[in-house]
């Protein structure tokens, strides 16, 4: 689904499309940074209990995926 939808922005080639592709990619580099960060942790043996939070909208009626 991720890769979909960069590929949709890319295909729109507007300055929006182009920004809101930056923003996700800026944000999924920073997911797979925590996670980088959280094996090491776990390999050399310290304890890693940090919450990361991640911001939700709750869509009435939507679903999460295909039944």
């Amino acid at each position: 689904m991720f890769i979909r939808t960069i590929y949709i922005l890319v295909k729109l080639e507007t300055k929006a499309s182009f920004i809101l592709m930056i923003r996700i990619l800026v944000r999924l580099l920073s997911w797979l940074n925590r996670i980088v960060r959280w094996v090491n942790n776990v390999r050399q043996g310290k304890e890693d209990t940090r919450q990361t939070r991640i911001d939700a909208e709750f869509v009435e009626g939507g679903t999460v995926g295909p039944a």
